[in-house]
């Protein structure tokens, strides 16, 4: 909770700018956290009436896991009602003495919305309209901040939060969402696979019904078929007296989401082809067929075509899953790379509370980004660029606000230089001698300015670093890139 009122603290003093929209539960009992109870939700609209921001107790009133999954939607898509509706129904209640509206969201929660007014925004506007789509009246509701006399003041407008390549591959989804053709999603691990199905979901035919993720390499083999089936009352020692259902159950009239299905052990995989084929299972320990209706929605990081072959997947079912493969590129594939980057620099900062600060990233940090082989993805990105946005004390984060193990990752080490000596160096008083893991690395002018300095610094890497007009960091990098190393002891 202690950490909840300050993530709450740092919202409020560095929001980015915009019109605040506070929610409130209606009812504690409806079975929402104490977070909910007791700290108003927050949501800031952007000039284009889209959501540029909010803190995580709004997340948890509106139903929303993810950030990213929110930021740039109008209020329709969470609260079922536009922004011009609510000012219009706020402004009739102050007239019988009430501040703000009740709405049910589009999870089933019941809120208290009230719209903020904003200094520099001296009227609204409100325009409703006739089933024949003309402008029926107009209200202008004052701000008492603000003196209508005042101009108002122009908002820069939040750039990114959109990625074209997911939109191509969202526009796909759900064309074949429509004509029910099963889809098997592939990439590496972190670029996004989950974010992409719920996408998909939430814009498909089944958007009114559920969501449920499940990584089969995430659960014990032999807890699995009780996860995706459920099992009824005394199956096994240690179950729950009144049975539980499985992820099938739950997610009927939704979507199931199957992550790693190549971890799937085999012989449960005959029983996941006979339910994708009837659209029935029979519960651990139970005897009595369960009816459900569920769209399977399968993803995949390695080659289930080399499972097979090797026989460690069925074939029948690779072929009822494989309906149509979407393909999610690596981050080090995007030809977007620097456009993506920027974008999800932003949702970071603004997630984090620093879009006020307006810190930016160096060139030659960028410069790194670009080179990097990202084997973590886009969730390796987002965690990077949160942690610099913290690390950094200027509004510039450069190289040494990145962690050292990231920056060894961009330069594979190719001689005995380890990670693990990365923080802190010890000065050596051997005598120098010098190697280096190539002749093209000594020809190298860069490698021999760094290693004459390594050298005349007794192989102290703080020295050198001064004598080169760089950081550590960036000497680390450099030694890491040039494979210089001394024969006879480790750095």
């Amino acid at each position: 909770m202690a950490g909840t009122l300050v993530e709450a603290d740092v919202f409020n003093r560095h929001r980015p700018a915009g019109r605040l929209i506070r929610l409130r539960s209606v009812d504690a009992r409806e079975g929402l956290s104490a977070q909910q109870n007791a700290i108003d939700g927050l949501i800031v609209m952007g000039s284009d009436e889209r959501i540029v921001a909010l803190n995580t107790t709004a997340m948890s009133l509106l139903g929303v896991d993810v950030y990213s999954h929110i930021v740039g939607d109008t209020l329709e898509h969470s609260l079922d009602i536009g922004l011009g509706s609510l000012l219009l129904a706020q402004a009739k209640g102050k007239a019988n003495g009430k501040s703000s509206v009740e709405v049910v969201a589009v999870c089933g929660t019941r809120l208290l919305v009230e719209v903020e007014t904003i200094a520099g925004d001296p009227t609204i506007l409100i325009r409703t309209y006739n089933t024949n789509g003309n402008k029926q009246n107009v209200e202008q509701v004052n701000n008492p901040q603000q003196p209508s006399a005042d101009p108002p003041v122009s908002r820069k407008k939040v750039k990114g939060g959109h990625d074209a390549i997911v939109d191509s591959l969202l526009k796909k989804m759900v064309d074949l969402q429509e004509q029910k053709i099963p889809i098997l999603v592939i990439g590496e691990s972190g670029v996004g696979k989950e974010y992409l199905v719920q996408l998909s979901h939430r814009s498909g035919p089944r958007r009114d019904g559920p969501f449920i993720a499940i990584n089969c390499a995430a659960i014990p083999r032999d807890l699995i078929e009780s996860e995706l089936f459920g099992y009824v009352s005394g199956s096994f020692t240690g179950a729950a007296k009144e049975g539980r259902p499985g992820k099938f159950q739950l997610a009927s009239g939704g979507t199931l989401f199957l992550d790693e299905i190549g971890d799937m052990q085999f012989a449960l995989q005959s029983t996941l082809l006979r339910v994708l084929e009837s659209s029935e299972f029979v519960p651990v320990g139970g005897v009595k067929p369960v009816k459900v209706d569920v769209q399977v929605i399968a993803a995949t990081n390695a080659s289930l075509r080399e499972s097979v072959e090797r026989g460690l997947f069925r074939r029948d079912l690779y072929y009822r899953l494989n309906g149509a493969q979407i393909w999610i590129p690596s981050l080090r594939e995007r030809p977007d790379k620097i456009q993506l980057i920027n974008n999800i620099f932003e949702q970071e900062q603004q997630s984090s509370g620093f879009s006020s600060v307006g810190k930016v990233l160096s060139d030659e940090v960028i410069e790194i980004f670009l080179k990097h082989p990202w084997p973590g993805n886009i969730r390796q990105l987002r965690n990077l660029l949160k942690t610099a946005a913290f690390m950094s004390e200027s509004s510039v984060i450069t190289v040494d606000d990145l962690p050292p193990d990231f920056l060894a990752e961009s330069y594979p080490v190719k001689s005995g230089f380890k990670e693990s000596d990365v923080p802190e160096m010890t000065e050596i008083t051997s005598e120098p001698s010098v190697m280096a893991s190539s002749p093209s690395a000594l020809a190298d002018w860069e490698g021999q300015a760094v290693l004459t300095a390594l050298q005349a610094s007794n192989w102290n890497v703080s020295s050198a670093a001064k004598k080169l007009n760089i950081t550590r960091s960036t000497l680390y990098q450099k030694i890491s890139k040039h494979g210089i190393k001394k024969p006879s002891r480790s750095w």
